[in-house]
């Protein structure tokens, strides 16, 4: 049967439509994808995969044609987002879990830990840096016997070996924690120091009988340092000087002392006043070290036994005994100042000080006209010990040339005996500074006269007046019928002279 042409055409269209439809659904099932899952849990700082086949499944030019959306995601921060993808008319929506399961990381320092007592310690002394997947962490430290209040501080008040934990904690809750041992010390300490009095343009060793000690090292004084630099020993003024000793952890122990410059003459004046002294001080560039000084109240008792420490006994043994007392202290020698006639022809005798120890002294000179003699100890033959306590008188110059000739003021000598026990004390008045003795008496220059009596055995005594400066040295008694009748000194001139004229030096004197 033959078609008609309409039907041929009717047969076409519904033939094309067949195959239209028939494309269009093996279109539509060949370019459909499939979603293979709802959710994505990835580490903090890892990357969210971009691969589509992750996220859909399907013909493989198809899922190419995937666009994955991650705009609502922020890679930095743990939390949960939303994906989505979009494939020709299909959606899909993905949630992405951003989770933080890894702890911090802690860095420490690469030494030794040593504290100081009761110091405290920031935590970043023990950790050079920490790392953290999120970039932030809560730091702690903790130690059983820390007696600070922060929990980013340690400290210690007893010296020891510790415990310390730094803890580190990231926001998720993450942490580490990493324990040092610690050991606890104290500086050093630096002991000795005095106050230094110089004389302007003098110096000294500051170190000089500066220690110092550590609980764990011991002697550290090898460390020891002093900072002088704000010191001008030429110009009047109170200095400060630092000194430092270092242990073997580097702890630094400090310590201070005060430096007073003076011009010579008032640094003399603070010794005779007793306001200072050299064994409470340092001392340099004084005219006298030594000087034992005046006293502002008149008090003769007083100063019979304030200067016992500038009083000697001198023996020729077998023979006779007098007395002396100490006129200067050099460098090498203690000189003693008696009467010649008390050393009479010998060239040694037994010098006894006031605790009663005994030595030798060497007569180095003798005045038979004003009746004055020297005589020479070695300190290096005298105990430290002793040495340490003596003295020599004050002498002032301009006091004694001031005085009137009639000026009536109280005088003293103390004796003392072999033991160093007090013999005999005397006081009395200054009657005439300078004055000529009814006899001669081997004299052929003026005396001081007195009314104080003198006595067998007290020849050569020291007579101070009722401040303790040297008025003159006892010398002779004048007697009459059998009574004595007048008392007489070597006058301070004199003896100053002669000082003079056998050490080629003055004797120190106001």
């Amino acid at each position: 049967m033959k078609l008609s042409k309409g039907k041929k055409i009717a047969i076409a269209i519904v033939a094309f439509v067949l195959l239209l439809a028939g494309v269009g659904t093996t279109f539509y099932f060949c370019y459909k994808v499939e979603q293979v899952t709802t959710e994505f849990v990835i580490e903090l700082g890892d990357s969210l995969t971009q691969n589509p086949y992750d996220y859909v499944s399907g013909m493989e030019w198809s899922v190419e044609k995937s666009k994955i959306d991650f705009s609502k995601v922020t890679k930095d921060e743990v939390g949960e987002y939303e994906v989505l993808l979009k494939h020709g008319w299909q959606e899909f929506t993905y949630t992405v879990v951003i989770q933080d399961t890894t702890p911090p990381v802690l860095n420490l320092q690469q030494k030794d830990y040593y504290l100081q007592q009761g110091i405290p310690y920031d935590i970043d002394y023990f950790f050079e840096s920490f790392s953290d997947l999120s970039g932030e962490a809560t730091l702690q430290m903790e130690a059983a016997q820390s007696v600070s209040e922060q929990n980013d501080q340690v400290a210690f008040d007893t010296n020891g070996l510790y415990q310390v934990s730094v803890r580190a904690t990231d926001p998720s809750g993450n942490y580490a924690v990493e324990t040092v041992l610690v050991m606890v010390d104290t500086p050093p300490v630096v002991t000795g120091m005095r106050e230094h009095y110089l004389a302007i343009g003098c110096d000294t060793d500051f170190l000089a009988g500066i220690v110092a000690a550590d609980e764990l090292d011991g002697d550290v004084s090898e460390s020891l340092s002093v900072d002088v630099s704000q010191m001008d020993n030429q110009v009047p003024g109170d200095y400060t000087i630092t000194y430092l000793a270092v242990d073997s952890f580097g702890f630094e122990g400090e310590s201070t002392a005060v430096v007073h410059v003076l011009e010579q003459v008032d640094l003399q004046d603070k010794i005779s006043s007793h306001q200072i002294d050299k064994y409470n001080y340092n001392i340099v560039g004084a005219f006298n070290l030594y000087d034992a000084g005046f006293y502002e109240q008149d008090d003769v008792d007083f100063i019979q036994e304030t200067l016992e420490v500038a009083v000697v006994r001198l023996s020729r043994p077998g023979k006779s005994y007098g007395s002396g007392f100490i006129i200067m202290i050099t460098e090498e020698d203690v000189i003693i100042c008696t009467n010649q006639h008390v050393t009479h022809s010998d060239k040694k005798l037994d010098v006894y000080f006031h605790d009663g120890s005994g030595y030798t002294g060497e007569v180095v000179a003798k005045n038979y006209n004003h009746d004055i003699a020297f005589l020479k100890v070695p300190i290096s033959d005298i105990d430290p010990e002793v040495f340490e306590t003596l003295r020599s008188v004050h002498i002032n110059k301009g006091y004694w040339d001031a005085l009137d000739n009639d000026e009536n003021i109280s005088i003293c000598i103390r004796t003392i005996n072999e033991q160093g026990k007090v013999w005999r004390d005397r006081d009395g008045k200054m009657l005439k500074k300078e004055d000529t003795p009814e006899a001669a008496y081997r004299r052929l220059t003026f005396m001081t006269r007195m009314d104080m009596s003198v006595f067998a055995g007290s020849s050569g005594s020291a007579v101070f007046d009722g401040h303790g400066r040297l008025i003159g040295m006892v010398t002779m008694r004048v007697s009459r019928a059998g009574k004595y009748i007048s008392f007489w000194a070597v006058t301070l001139d004199d003896i100053l002279d002669f000082y003079e004229e056998t050490f080629q030096t003055a004797a120190y004197y106001h």
